[in-house]
């Protein structure tokens, strides 16, 4: 059983090798936005996973869509994946994908399944005729890329160890085995850690209060002399993976959520306006309000302003709650903060 993460991969997978529906399971969460928790079962890991992407703003559906909706869906077909003969994870370098294949090791391992079964084809760097690009996912690469894919690898028994580790990590509900993780055996497994090093970003930034990701849509919106949502987007999703190297590779459709959250009516101190929150990306105009500029450089922290409700994996930022896991530095430190909701 071949296993893609998301239809896109799916497509580019089939185009390649020309293959039949029944052998492929497209997995269409991204693990790496939003909570995570203790698996106990697939029909309320599905149900927990849909909460979540079901807040989010979509577009041209009557009902709110399920994973149930999308043939071969990972989550959906998942009897098909306990009874495969083999499993072929196929992955880029990106955070989603690498929390994937923590995921699954996961699985196997809970539902007592054959580990050896499980054969992973990791993408890297791809070389092209003038340059090399970052392989983050197997959805960005060419028809000819995927056929020339590189030899599958069974995971070694340490490595089996490092990646419950990773899902470990990510479910905990404090950061403390996240960060032990990090610091754990550096070559086992580096990909994984590599790009799970991204999740501290998630942390909001102790002078400013704003995630990573939030922080880079607010700096874009400022430079912006088009209020248009679609060129924030896209200018955040060209500057901050390809000059950067992120890994954490989140998609527009997040983006634009969360640059639109950053004007919602009900924050004290909206940092943005937006003409509209029900239309596409491309009808949807953003302009910086003054008290964004001024939590650019942290004259005002927006946690103190707004509080945060907000996950990083299993780590629920609830400024309700008394204090926020913040990034001070290369540093997660405990902080309170006197909310002024």
């Amino acid at each position: 059983m071949n296993i893609l993460h998301g239809v896109s991969a799916s497509k580019v997978f089939r185009e390649a090798f020309d293959i039949e529906e029944e052998k492929i399971l497209i997995f269409n969460d991204v693990l790496s936005c939003g909570p995570l928790k203790e698996y106990t079962d697939m029909e309320s890991w599905k149900k927990f996973r849909e909460k979540y992407w079901n807040q989010f703003e979509l577009y041209g559906y009557k009902e709110r869509p399920s994973f149930n909706d999308i043939e071969r869906d990972f989550y959906a077909n998942f009897d098909d994946f306990k009874s495969a003969d083999n499993f072929k994870l196929w992955l880029g370098t990106g955070l989603g994908d690498q929390l994937l294949l923590a995921f699954v090791v996961h699985l196997i391992d809970y539902y007592g399944l054959d580990m050896e079964k499980l054969e992973v084809y990791q993408f890297e760097k791809i070389q092209r005729k003038h340059f090399a690009i970052e392989a983050w996912g197997i959805a960005l690469l060419r028809t000819e890329e995927v056929q020339n894919h590189p030899s599958a690898y069974v995971l070694t028994s340490k490595e089996v160890v490092m990646a419950q580790k990773a899902w470990e990590a990510v479910t905990s509900p404090t950061p403390d085995k996240y960060l032990q993780y990090l610091h754990s055996d550096k070559d086992t497994l580096f990909l994984l850690k590599k790009s799970m090093g991204f999740l501290f970003l998630r942390y909001p930034n102790i002078s400013n209060g704003l995630p990573y990701w939030d922080e880079a849509l607010l700096k874009y919106t400022e430079k912006q002399a088009r209020p248009k949502a679609y060129r924030i987007v896209g200018d955040v999703l060209g500057y901050e993976y390809h000059d950067k190297y992120n890994l954490d590779i989140v998609g527009d459709f997040y983006l634009f959520n969360r640059l639109k959250n950053l004007g919602r009516a009900n924050l004290a101190k909206p940092l943005v306006k937006v003409n509209t929150f029900d239309l596409p990306m491309r009808e949807t105009e953003i302009t910086i309000l003054p008290d964004g500029i001024k939590a650019l450089p942290g004259e005002i922290n927006m946690i103190e302003e707004n509080g945060i409700d907000d996950w990083v994996s299993g780590v629920h930022l609830d400024s309700s709650s008394g204090g926020v896991w913040v990034r001070d530095g290369r540093k997660l430190v405990w902080k309170s903060f006197s909310d002024k909701l």
